[in-house]
C-alpha cells in the first residue's frame, strides 16, 4: 500500500495527451502532498493541471535547447536564437506564477505561514548537535542582530 492510495479519484493525473512525461511526473510528485496539506481541492485541479503542464512545457523546451544549441541558422541563413527559448521563457513564468497558489517557493509558503521542511532540517540539525542542543530554544528565537553577535563570540 502507497501512500497515494488512499486519495480521491480527481488526484489522479488526467488521462490522454492533456500533459507530456515531465508534467505528468510532477503531478505524481506533488498532488498527494498538497492534498495532505489541505492546498489542493477538487476545484483546484484546473489550475493543478495549468501548473503541471507549465512545469512540462519548461522541461520539454529546456530539453529542446539543449539537444539543439541555444542558436539556430533560420531559412535566410541568419543566425538566431532557439524558437524554444520564448517557449521556456512564457512556461517558467507561468510555473512560477501558478507555484504560489500552491506554496510551492519558499516566499509563497512563508506569506500562507504553511510550515516547510527548511524548518525541520534546521531542528533537527540542532538537535543533532549536543554543543547545540541545549541552546535551540534560545537559538530560534534570536533576531538576526542578537544571532550574529552569537556567532561572533563563539568564533
Amino acid at each position: 500500500m502507497t501512500k497515494d492510495d488512499n486519495l480521491p479519484r480527481y488526484l489522479r493525473p488526467p488521462a490522454g495527451k492533456i500533459l507530456n512525461r515531465w508534467g505528468r511526473q510532477f503531478w505524481k510528485d506533488n498532488a498527494g502532498d498538497l492534498y495532505r496539506a489541505d492546498l489542493l481541492k477538487e476545484t483546484d485541479i484546473a489550475s493543478f493541471i495549468m501548473l503541471c503542464q507549465a512545469y512540462g512545457l519548461a522541461m520539454e523546451s529546456a530539453t529542446k535547447i539543449g539537444e539543439e544549441g541555444l542558436f539556430r541558422q533560420d531559412e535566410n541563413n541568419i543566425t538566431r536564437k532557439h524558437p524554444a527559448t520564448q517557449v521556456h521563457r512564457d512556461s517558467v513564468a507561468m510555473f512560477n506564477r501558478l507555484a504560489d497558489k500552491f506554496a510551492l517557493n519558499p516566499k509563497a509558503r512563508q506569506t500562507m505561514k504553511i510550515a516547510s521542511d527548511e524548518d525541520d532540517i534546521f531542528t533537527a540539525y540542532l538537535m543533532s548537535n549536543p554543543r547545540l542542543r541545549s541552546e535551540k530554544k534560545s537559538l530560534l528565537d534570536m533576531s538576526d542582530a542578537e544571532y550574529e553577535a552569537y556567532t561572533n563570540r563563539r568564533r
